[in-house]
């Protein structure tokens, strides 16, 4: 392990060398399986308040980037944390991220540098810890430019397949303590029935699909499960659900959708860790959260076996076979 790398919104994943930092330890902050599925819709705007406030932070989690005016002052300190992501399956043999640096917000490191040294003043401390003296949190983001002394460049590849899925899994908030307000996904169009519109009868008459030429019908349902398929909706993914139990042409339909949305993440997936490069490892985390998929899920292998597609991509999407109508609805 010899580097270090450091999202930043604009799709630029930096890396800076171990040796730039300092106060490194083994310690990271553990997200499980479940967890990390629970933020799937934050996927795409992760920053370290999502970990920090549901995890201890010791000392040991803690990794400093500074520049020193003095012995005691650092006129820059910058701290991070860590993470390891368990996948959720024993075909992997480490956890993903742990090389992954995410940026306190000063306001929270202000938090744990209290906490830090309270516990100090009541265990009775011989030593200051040096988090809050020689290595104490400053108000700054990380720009690039002020780090290039130090080794910082943009990254061209991701050589480490833990790393690639971290890569992959996830993007940046543009802000540390407002998750919420930035990469806020595009408001999508409800494709099924409004509500006001359910159990009452149109005064248009009934659409007959059947009544189609072959090709016309087929062309429809591939561009309406299509639709279904792709968005992000889990209202959407149940009506894609309940309308393949119509009959065999919509079920086939949506075969076809899903698997054709399945096979196209994996391929790009598939790219990414050929060529191992940036372009290739944003064009696939890109799609993936479009889609709203768990890129760890697909990662392990989740594949379209005998129980169909549709399947499949319920899995990826929300970790079930089939969604119910216990599923959360959309935010």
């Amino acid at each position: 392990m010899t580097t270090f790398y450091i999202c930043r919104p604009g799709n630029k994943i930096y890396e800076m060398p171990i040796s730039s930092f300092e106060h490194v330890y083994p310690d990271t902050l553990n997200v499980m399986p479940a967890y990390w599925r629970k933020l799937r819709p934050d996927h795409c705007r992760m920053n370290s308040m999502h970990f920090t406030r549901k995890s201890e932070v010791t000392a040991d989690s803690i990794v400093c980037l500074a520049k020193h005016s003095d012995a005691q002052t650092p006129s820059k300190c910058l701290w991070f944390v860590r993470l390891s992501v368990d996948g959720g399956n024993p075909v992997f043999e480490q956890r993903f991220g742990s090389r992954f640096l995410w940026l306190v917000h000063p306001g929270c490191a202000q938090i744990i540098m209290d906490h830090l040294r309270e516990h100090d003043r009541v265990s009775g401390a011989a030593t200051p810890d040096p988090l809050y003296t020689s290595l104490h949190a400053t108000m700054h983001d990380f720009n690039p430019r002020d780090w290039e002394a130090e080794g910082c460049r943009l990254a061209e590849t991701i050589p480490d397949y833990y790393q690639r899925g971290m890569a992959m899994s996830v993007m940046p908030s543009l802000h540390e303590c407002h998750r919420r307000l930035e990469n806020k996904p595009p408001q999508r169009m409800p494709l099924t029935r409004p509500e006001f519109w359910e159990g009452k009868r149109l005064r248009a008459s009934r659409f007959d699909v059947h009544a189609l030429g072959t090709d016309v019908s087929e062309h429809i349902l591939g561009i309406l499960f299509g639709d279904l398929a792709a968005s992000g909706s889990n209202a959407d993914l149940r009506t894609l659900v309940q309308l393949r139990q119509v009959s065999k042409g919509f079920r086939a339909a949506s075969e076809t959708a899903a698997q054709k949305l399945v096979e196209g993440l994996r391929g790009l997936v598939k790219r990414a860790n050929e060529e191992k490069s940036l372009h290739a490892i944003l064009n696939a985390r890109d799609a993936l959260l479009k889609n709203e998929i768990n890129a760890l899920d697909l990662l392990w292998g989740i594949s379209i076996t005998r129980s169909g597609a549709v399947r499949c991509l319920c899995r990826l999407r929300t970790g079930h076979e089939i969604l119910s109508d216990d599923e959360p609805e959309d935010e």
